[in-house]
C-alpha cells in the first residue's frame, strides 16, 4: 500500500510566517510587561526607602525603559541618564 503526501510549500511557508509573527508579538509583549514590572520595582523598592531614601526624587523619576527589537532578538533596557545613578 503506497501513500502519497502533497505539501503545498507556498501555503506551508505562509502558515509558518503567520505563526512566527504571532510568536514574536507575544515575546515582545512579555518583554514589555516584564520590563515595566522591573522598572516599577526599582522605583518603588530600591529607590524609595528599602535601599535608598528619597531626597529630591530626581533619580527615581529618571528611571526609563526602552524595548528594542531586531530580526533575531528582542530585549529591554532599563536605566537612567542621571550621572550618579550608576553609583547608587
Amino acid at each position: 500500500m503506497d501513500f502519497y503526501v502533497t505539501i503545498h510549500t507556498k501555503g506551508l511557508l505562509a502558515a509558518v510566517d503567520r505563526f512566527r509573527d504571532r510568536l514574536v508579538e507575544r515575546i515582545v509583549n512579555v518583554i514589555k510587561v516584564t520590563s515595566v514590572d522591573i522598572q516599577r520595582a526599582v522605583k518603588e523598592e530600591k529607590l524609595s526607602g528599602q535601599v535608598l531614601n528619597v531626597r529630591t526624587g530626581t533619580l527615581r523619576r529618571s528611571i526609563n525603559r526602552e524595548v528594542r527589537l531586531q530580526p533575531s532578538r528582542a530585549w529591554a533596557i532599563i536605566g537612567t541618564n542621571v550621572h550618579y545613578g550608576a553609583v547608587q
